[in-house]
């Protein structure tokens, strides 16, 4: 949700030029990096909870609440800047949806203001549910970011906790559950972009388009723009992205693992390289390989059992190295000059499997065992058995 949000308003859309133009946002990623690290949602290193002790903070114990809290007051204190958000972005282990948890106050004026941005959320946000909203001034909670901060800071900041289900939302029909994606979570960041904007128009701080002028604009769109039909998409589900299913694209003269080089510096360079499906958005080297060298030099026939027995099996070189692009050329290279030193056409074994030095954690592709390294054992090669395999 936030890398939604993030993107949306480094984007090129106009609502987002308008918001940079007149507010500053002030965005921290991630509060817990040292916890996330370690596999905790909420506990820092040393086990403290993070979403509890916001009132307790300390510079040792707790030093990203400890510094963001003292970036709030000293904005707070200035005369340049008038803060009016503090949103603490969640994910929601037991509901369903996206929904807000607000604050009551004794000012009823405060307490109405306060309640305007969760609605305009909810007008935006198909997903949002609005019996999980709640506001209250709850002494268990005293400790999360929502609560401290409506007490320490100013009478005209809005302080929420923004939460969205780790798990899905439930459609028009009340029964289905659409589980959310990625897609969906950069959805939730970039409906709340478009809330605050809505919001600043709502209070006049921005001005509203006349609405002449907006009908203006929508009739002087080119013919090109589609406008999304709300009504008929609001509420499918959208289905997830299905995996490519094609033959493993390994080639057989490169089958040893090499541990050596090779790999994102991220994997330390000991992680076997992966091979990656043509559909998905990683496969780029595939793509340029098609345009340089002709539709006609490699197509998905080179998939095709047939293609495993001739020469042009050899080309699958190119798609050896999932790492980077220095591997990925190396792998080319070799098949190249495995294609060069062969005569016949059958497919050998030409390295042993190298054995790292060190037990490192590895990812290793079970397509590559189960299809390689089986067959080596047996030492012979049958199509048929592959293809059932």
């Amino acid at each position: 949700m936030c890398q939604g949000f993030i993107e949306f308003l480094i984007g090129n859309h106009p609502i987002a030029a308008l918001l940079r133009d007149n507010f500053v946002f002030k965005i921290v990623p991630m509060v817990n990096p040292d916890g996330v690290f370690l596999g905790n949602n909420r506990c820092n290193l040393i086990g403290q909870d993070l979403n509890r002790t916001w009132q307790v903070a300390t510079e040792y114990s707790h030093p990203t609440l400890y510094a963001i809290r003292n970036m709030l007051k000293e904005l707070d204190n200035s005369d340049i800047y008038q803060i009016d958000f503090v949103i603490d972005l969640h994910a929601n282990q037991s509901l369903h949806g996206c929904f807000i948890y607000g604050n009551t106050y004794e000012d009823v004026y405060r307490h109405e203001r306060h309640l305007v941005f969760p609605r305009l959320f909810a007008a935006n946000a198909y997903d949002y549910v609005a019996e999980n909203t709640m506001f209250n001034a709850d002494e268990k909670k005293v400790g999360c970011a929502r609560r401290y901060f409506c007490e320490r800071l100013s009478d005209t900041v809005n302080a929420y906790t923004v939460e969205v289900s780790m798990g899905g939302h439930y459609l028009k029909d009340g029964k289905t559950v659409a589980l959310y994606t990625e897609d969906g979570y950069y959805r939730c960041g970039r409906n709340l972009a478009r809330t605050f904007l809505h919001y600043y128009r709502f209070i006049n701080v921005l001005p509203t388009p006349v609405v002449s002028e907006a009908r203006l604009r929508r009739r002087n769109r080119p013919r090109t723009h589609h406008s999304r039909s709300r009504s008929r998409t609001r509420y499918e589900v959208k289905p997830r992205p299905k995996t490519t299913r094609c033959y493993a694209p390994i080639a057989y003269t490169n089958l040893s693992i090499n541990y050596d080089s090779g790999g994102s510096s991220d994997e330390g360079g000991f992680s076997p390289t992966r091979p990656i499906a043509p559909g998905s958005s990683l496969f780029s080297g595939y793509r340029n390989y098609r345009r340089t060298h002709g539709s006609s030099a490699v197509t998905h026939d080179q998939y095709a059992l047939l293609a495993l027995k001739s020469s042009k099996y050899d080309h699958l070189g190119d798609f050896g190295g999932g790492g980077g692009g220095g591997s990925r050329a190396h792998a080319y290279l070799h098949g190249r000059a495995a294609t060069a030193e062969k005569s016949s056409k059958s497919v050998t074994f030409e390295q042993p499997l190298n054995v790292p030095p060190k037990p490192y954690l590895s990812i290793i592709d079970l397509n590559q065992l189960t299809r390689g390294c089986l067959n080596r054992k047996t030492g012979s090669f049958d199509a048929d058995h592959h293809h059932h395999h």
